[in-house]
């Protein structure tokens, strides 16, 4: 157990620039610092920093846009010169001084700790199972890939966001919290203590921003305004979208088209798995199983289809392979320390990864997707960003590996010996670990943007952290077709939105398992009131199509989805109010009513959520029921008090 000293009497030394300087003294293993900065009326950060030495330099922005930083970030898009400055000095000192509480450091961790009120809730911080409000809970902000049929206990997921909302029910009043740090942070949030919540993190560096609110839809502008909004994505990435793991030729990808058009399904794209590629190879097709690609494309675009390719990080070590040779040549993977290649186990074997904290390797890898586009691709999925790493398909003898990662001990070299350059110092993968899927998506979006500039780019992906809705949708990942993943993806889905990613959604039927007729429904009536509407299931499972299992579900399922297409002119709405302001698409109800404590206090059995107008209540039932009495069935919605 590592022991934390507190500071208690920070002592102001400076201004500087926009920040205001405060030392902690005691000599040279207890010197910290601590630096405040009003970010206009509503933003405050506190920058807490091990020794004595201020470190001076501006940083650019990752994206290269006005403004700088003290530090580098991988989160934040708008600089310090940038916001308004609204306080001179001793008004300042004044309003930074009660933010100076509860920060400790031991000999590797900083912590912050602040009160929990009696009757606050917590909500946010990405992708979580269980319920909705998170008091009570202890867990990591670090991305992995769990195991296979994760439950409400699961501890951590794909996409992990270090920033939480909290919410005061006798007075409505909510703030927000940003770690904004992408390697683990422990976050305990009232287990240990009922009354605090902290946040620790390993390293020399806990920087701190907090939002004054007053209303959860302020703290989502505030938040957003910081770390950017989701653009728009084209029209047809809003529609319902049909995959598998296990479209493996040509021929069945169009025989599933031509199905979706005879049976009046409504559908705006079809997604590839790693099916179609030449052994688990990135950007390439297998000849065999796709002998005209092109082709196959255009006659699914005049059938007002479009195709979606997965593209995941890992990439095959064989030496006659183009984009190894490339990314070998040009020294673009990572490496450890000693210069070392790092090599990790995914779908082809053993795999190189490429280092995406460094602009070149982002322009190289973003600039491969020409050859998909050619060919008349219209989007990218990318998967097992974590990085995750696997042996599922090339076991022989080995145990299994699930669950790992890149080694903490890798070396992301970003702007080498230019640190305050947009990519930053070079880092270990312990502090850069979870926004390796961040910068994948940015790579892929930028990659398509540049690719075709009149064109919006679509991407995907499965781990993202602090600002990936700059860059892509996020889907929670590999569910599994049982009747508790529709419940447990309710309060994920609202999380996630209310951590700033307003384009999430869940795999409608279930990933894993055999689906059936009424789940596959059920599924479909929650998913066509997500943003993200799609349709995928494991190889090996029963089809779960919406004709897979006969009548009545094939026309209770299309007239699920055709109900979100009469609701597409108000869902393409709340898609620009994402993009503008950062408000979340699907909304739990304390989103608009912070006061009553119904909506703010519902128990794990049932959730309740807004989209468009329309409230949705599930509740967890022991045993399913028919088809014919689930839609005779009658429910009762409680709505907050006007």
């Amino acid at each position: 157990m590592q022991l934390f000293t507190s500071v208690d009497q920070p002592h102001y030394q400076k201004p500087h620039e926009r920040e205001y300087i405060w030392g902690t003294g005691g000599g040279p293993a207890y010197d910290c610092q601590l630096a405040g900065a009003l970010l206009g009326s509503e933003v405050v950060r506190i920058r807490f920093l091990r020794g004595a030495q201020f470190d001076e330099a501006r940083y650019q922005l990752i994206d290269g846009g006005a403004g700088t930083l003290p530090y580098h970030s991988w989160s934040v898009v708008k600089g310090d010169e940038q916001w308004p400055n609204f306080a001179n000095e001793s008004e300042a000192r004044t309003i930074l001084e009660p933010y100076l509480q509860g920060f400790a450091f031991s000999s590797t961790a900083m912590r912050l700790t602040r009160p929990l009120a009696n009757q606050e809730r917590i909500y946010g911080l990405g992708e979580r199972t269980g319920e909705m409000n998170k008091r009570g809970q202890a867990f990591p902000i670090w991305n992995v890939d769990p195991p296979r049929h994760h439950t409400s206990r699961t501890v951590t997921m794909y996409t992990s966001i270090p920033f939480y909302l909290g919410l005061s029910i006798e007075s409505g009043r909510t703030y927000g919290v940003l770690v904004d740090h992408t390697g683990l942070v422990e976050m305990d949030i009232g287990k240990s203590n009922e009354a605090e919540v902290s946040m620790t993190v390993q390293g020399d560096s806990l920087i701190v921003y907090f939002f004054a609110g007053p209303t959860p839809a302020d703290v989502l502008r505030q938040y957003t305004e910081l770390t950017g909004r989701m653009p728009l994505p084209p029209r047809w990435a809003l529609g319902y979208h049909q995959s598998r793991w296990g479209y493996t030729t040509e021929q069945q990808v169009r025989q599933v088209a031509t199905r979706l058009r005879e049976r009046n399904h409504p559908c705006d794209a079809i997604w590839l798995d790693i099916d179609y590629m030449n052994g688990f190879r990135n950007f390439t097709w297998d000849a065999e199983k796709f002998p005209n690609p092109k082709q196959m494309l255009d006659d699914l675009h005049a059938q007002g289809l479009h195709l979606v390719t997965i593209i995941d990080p890992g990439t095959r070590t064989d030496e006659n392979y183009t984009v190894y040779q490339q990314g070998m040549e040009h020294d673009y993977f990572c490496h450890y320390q000693d210069g070392e290649l790092f090599i990790g186990s995914v779908w082809p074997g053993e795999c190189a990864f490429p280092d995406y904290s460094r602009s070149e390797v982002r322009d190289w890898w973003g600039n491969l997707y020409s050859g998909l586009l050619d060919q008349g691709v219209d989007g990218i999925w990318n998967d097992m960003d974590e990085p995750a790493l696997t042996n599922i398909l090339t076991r022989e003898d080995e145990p299994l590996i699930h669950g790992a990662t890149m080694s903490n001990d890798v070396l992301h070299r970003a702007s080498g010996d230019q640190p305050t350059r947009p990519d930053g110092p070079p880092t270990l993968h312990k502090f850069f670990h979870n926004a390796y899927g961040l910068e994948l998506a940015r790579t892929s979006y930028e990659g398509l943007l540049r690719l075709r500039p009149t064109k919006r780019p679509f991407v995907l992906t499965r781990s993202g952290t602090t600002g990936v809705q700059r860059y892509a949708a996020v889907w929670t990942g590999d569910n599994t077709s049982r009747w508790e993943y529709i419940l447990m993806a309710i309060p994920m889905c609202l999380n996630i939105g209310m951590s700033g990613v307003p384009f999430v959604g869940v795999d409608i039927g279930g990933f894993w398992e055999d689906s059936n007729g009424e789940l596959l429904v059920r599924f479909a009536q929650l998913g066509a009131l997500l943003p993200f509407c799609r349709n995928h299931n494991a190889m090996q499972n029963l089809d779960q199509e919406p004709w897979a299992f006969g009548e009545p579900y094939e026309s209770a399922y299309r007239n699920t989805i055709e109900a979100r297409y009469r609701l597409m002119p108000y869902l393409y709405t709340l898609f620009h109010e994402a993009s503008t302001s950062g408000a979340p698409i699907i909304r739990p109800l304390y989103y608009h009513y912070p006061q009553d404590e119904h909506p703010c206090s519902l128990p794990p059995s049932t959730n309740r959520a807004q989209l468009a107008g329309v409230s949705t209540c599930q509740q967890a039932h022991g045993s399913t029921i028919g088809m014919e009495q689930s839609i005779q069935a009658q429910v009762g919605v409680r709505l907050p008090h006007p």
